[in-house]
């Protein structure tokens, strides 16, 4: 399965080129970085949800920008609500 990471300053997901085939699907840009090929996508819900359609293993967003009103929230529900 191919997973992703996450540029939470860009608010963006980087994943191997190896889904270029769907990058316009993905509103992705292509980057090249040490030599390598990746693809960059807005990090949104419907980019998750297109992405773990295709078997890519992709974290939700509110994990890395919700605010969770200042609180910090038990692990359970920010598996709950990642889903």
């Amino acid at each position: 399965m191919t997973s992703v990471m996450v540029a939470p300053r860009a608010r963006a997901l980087v994943f191997p080129s190896t889904l270029a085939g769907y990058a316009p699907l993905l509103a992705a840009t292509p980057l090249q970085h040490n030599g390598r090929n990746w693809l960059a996508a807005p990090h949104t819900g419907e980019t998750v949800r297109l992405l773990r359609n295709l078997g890519v293993s992709a974290p939700a967003p509110v994990l890395h920008y919700y605010d969770w009103a200042g609180g910090a929230p038990f692990e359970a529900q920010r598996r709950t609500v990642a889903v």
